[in-house]
């Protein structure tokens, strides 16, 4: 995977990111019954860390910028010219 940054450099893009999270979501701040669902975020990848644990195991970490939105039909769009924040 590579950053924005390094995508700059190259004719192909590989910096987008996909994540499916399941959220609890309420009607309002009375709503006693919260909705679970998946949501799903589109971004893409503006770092990567890697924390190594003396070779025992690894944490590969993202930091990334979010684009997604969702319309009043429940289509997905994605502008990479407009962040938006995960919900």
């Amino acid at each position: 995977m590579h950053t924005m940054k390094q995508d700059v450099k190259h004719k192909t893009q590989n910096s987008s990111i996909t994540l499916v999270s399941w959220t609890s979501s309420f009607t309002s701040s009375k709503d006693e019954n919260p909705k679970n669902k998946p949501i799903t975020y589109y971004g893409a990848i503006k770092d990567r860390f890697e924390l190594d644990y003396y070779g025992h195991f690894k944490f590969v970490m993202f930091k990334c910028d979010w684009f997604a939105e969702e319309d009043k039909y429940g289509l997905t769009s994605v502008y990479f010219n407009k962040k938006s924040l995960p919900k």
